[in-house]
């Protein structure tokens, strides 16, 4: 049986660690992790090299519901906290009562309230105001936290696609360059729209994006080759790597007793 309260109140700590660090960190610590030191190295291991080196990476998580994922992931969550590097996550609802994009708006405003706690806000103002121009603009009106963050209110304007799109892809560039690393986790994604599903793809299909890792949970095996089934004359541009996540061996569901 799923224990759906654990698990809620594991996945909510991914914006207690964003709002209150420093206690997130602790109580993030106290949790052991049994029999995944394995797959703990591997997310570690992609969360380092996007960090060192020029490239973004985009994590394929499977598992089933219950399994473990989110274990996992409040361990990474606890090395980017200790480097203070930007962790976000976005949830898609099984009921599909969210709207397209919402979900992406979500990682959007985590970021902009990552950037709202550096030192000098006017000079991170000045620098996103720089490397997106007239993009910043248009993310204003759709980005509920950039608006607070660059104090500025633009009127909302009808969401273009592939304006959307493009405004995020250059706004993740200035972050980066900005802010440091960005881990972002689409949590599952067996339930998510064909639109944040295409915004997605144009990310990992840009190759000028760096020190970013994606990380896609989902269950059915059937949702990877959605996100890999892109239009004619697009390809995969950052590195990927696929973990399938079984459940615990006998010796390891002992030692939690």
């Amino acid at each position: 049986m799923v224990d759906h309260e654990n698990q809620s109140r594991h996945l909510n700590r991914y914006k207690q660690a964003n709002d209150h660090p420093e206690n997130t960190e602790q109580d993030v610590c106290q949790e052991k992790i049994y029999g995944r030191s394995h797959e703990v190295s591997l997310l570690s291991l992609s969360y380092q090299r996007i960090s060192l080196q020029k490239f973004s990476e985009v994590f394929f998580l499977r598992g089933e519901i219950g399994v473990g994922k989110t274990h996992l992931l409040v361990q990474l969550q606890q090395e980017t906290l200790k480097n203070h590097a930007c962790f976000c996550v976005g949830k898609f609802d099984q009921l599909k009562r969210r709207q397209p994009f919402e979900v992406i708006i979500d990682i959007l405003d985590t970021i902009c309230h990552s950037l709202s706690q550096t030192d000098d806000l006017e000079l991170v103002r000045k620098k996103l105001r720089a490397k997106c121009g007239v993009d910043l603009d248009y993310l204003i009106s759709q980005v509920p936290k950039l608006r607070s963050l660059i104090g500025e209110n633009t009127k909302s304007t009808i969401r273009l696609f592939s304006r959307f799109k493009s405004a995020c892809r250059r706004f993740l560039k200035a972050v980066t360059a900005i802010h440091g690393p960005v881990v972002m986790v689409f949590d599952d994604l067996d339930f998510s729209d064909k639109d944040s599903l295409s915004v997605i793809q144009s990310l990992i299909t840009d190759k000028s994006l760096k020190h970013i890792l994606i990380i896609l949970t989902y269950s059915d095996e059937a949702t990877k080759g959605e996100v890999l089934d892109l239009e004619k004359g697009q390809e995969i541009e950052w590195k990927m790597t696929q973990l399938d996540i079984s459940p615990l061996r006998a010796g390891h569901t002992r030692s939690l007793v």
